[in-house]
């Protein structure tokens, strides 16, 4: 019989949410509600078990509100009959004094949860699940240990591991890393992993292992956010996204290669994005001195079109040959000019000329033009 698990992790509630400002507050109060779902969620899928594979909370020293608040999640999925396993990660690590080194979830811990408090692979079996489950604490911000260290896997029943770091996909992970090759020989039916706030197949082969991603978007960047996942552990495995969260992000690229329109961008992104949701904007192609972008009003226009929007500015500055006949080498903005391009020939950094260039531009124009 399929054992059906329920794989989140990096809720990060209480998270400040800076660069939000004034929408921090409502951002915060929507990590509360979108974790308040997770109960009806496990009901509709019938499901045995919930894994949460660390970053439940910001921080070690969360709130009283939001430790009320999952106090409340648990005992619903608990008075359910919904199992729950829990690991520390770096955002709310096992430190002296930290939430999960209280007793502030003692009740529920008698009641079936179970947090994972060693910083090694320790076994939590659930009998009537049949089941065995692997979980490593983290008590560091940074450390370069696995948490797939010393892990050594009783077969005896199905095992699934539940560790928060970062596996080894674009380059050597430098925080509590995870090799692939750890993965596939672990042993393990499935591995639950925390720390990547998108939903990720890691693509391994004998054991599957999925980033499940944040329930709700943290980042304009995290076009993965917004889901959890359901497990279903029988004969063989099998991974659906559930989606949950109230918000998407909206990945957009607008190539500007002759003059920027802005009404056009703008009429453009009010037929791709809600307004609830991040818009993650991407300017690209070449500019000049009369179809720079101006960010400061786009994102200004923006600000009734979506939640938040995060502008990247990628184009680049280069100056026709007119343009730099308008500036003679004997005034001080030609000069200026030409002293950055030659900069640029031998720069390692030609974006940081480049935008020299368009800065200086930019401020010495008018001086030039008054005189």
């Amino acid at each position: 019989m399929a054992i059906t698990i329920l794989h989140t992790s990096d809720i990060h509630l209480g998270s400040k949410f800076g660069f939000l400002a004034g929408k921090a507050g409502e951002q915060r109060d929507l990590l509360r509600r979108t974790f308040a779902k997770i109960p009806e969620v496990a009901q509709a899928q019938e499901a045995d078990l919930l894994v949460l594979a660390g970053d439940l909370f910001d921080s070690p020293y969360p709130s009283s509100a939001d430790v009320t608040q999952v106090q409340v999640v648990f005992s619903q999925l608990l008075g359910a009959g919904v199992k729950v396993a829990l690991i520390p990660g770096n955002h709310d690590r096992l430190e002296t004094g930290s939430i999960f080194a209280t007793d502030a979830f003692a009740k529920l811990e008698e009641q079936g949860l179970h947090i994972f408090r060693e910083h090694k692979p320790t076994l939590k079996t659930f009998p009537e699940l049949g089941i065995n489950v692997y979980g490593t604490a983290t008590k560091d911000r940074v450390t370069k240990v696995s948490p797939l260290a010393e892990l050594s896997v009783d077969k005896s029943l199905p095992a699934i591991g539940v560790f928060h770091g970062s596996v080894d996909l674009m380059a050597k992970p430098e925080n509590s890393p995870i090799y692939k090759q750890n993965i596939e020989d672990s042993g393990l039916a499935y591995v639950a992993l925390g720390d990547w706030h998108s939903s990720l197949n890691i693509g391994t082969i004998k054991t599957k292992a999925w980033y499940c991603g944040s329930p709700e978007v943290l980042q304009a960047d995290q076009a993965g956010a917004g889901s959890i996942l359901k497990v279903e552990l029988g004969e063989t495995v099998s991974v659906e996204p559930i989606r949950i969260g109230h918000r998407s992000v909206h990945t957009e690229k607008y190539s500007v290669n002759t003059e920027l329109n802005t009404a056009e961008l703008i009429t453009h992104i009010k037929t791709k994005v809600n307004k609830q949701d991040f818009l993650d904007l991407t300017l690209e192609g070449n500019v000049g001195l009369d179809n720079a972008p101006d960010i400061d009003a786009i994102k200004t226009l923006l600000a009734d079109i979506c939640f938040y929007a995060k502008i990247s500015d990628k184009t680049e500055f280069h100056l026709s040959d007119s343009e730099l006949a308008s500036f003679p080498a004997d005034t001080i903005i030609g000069r200026y000019i030409r002293l950055v391009q030659e900069y640029k020939q031998t720069s390692s950094d030609p974006d940081l000329a480049d935008d020299a260039l368009r800065l200086g531009v930019s401020m010495l124009r008018p001086i030039t033009d008054d005189h």
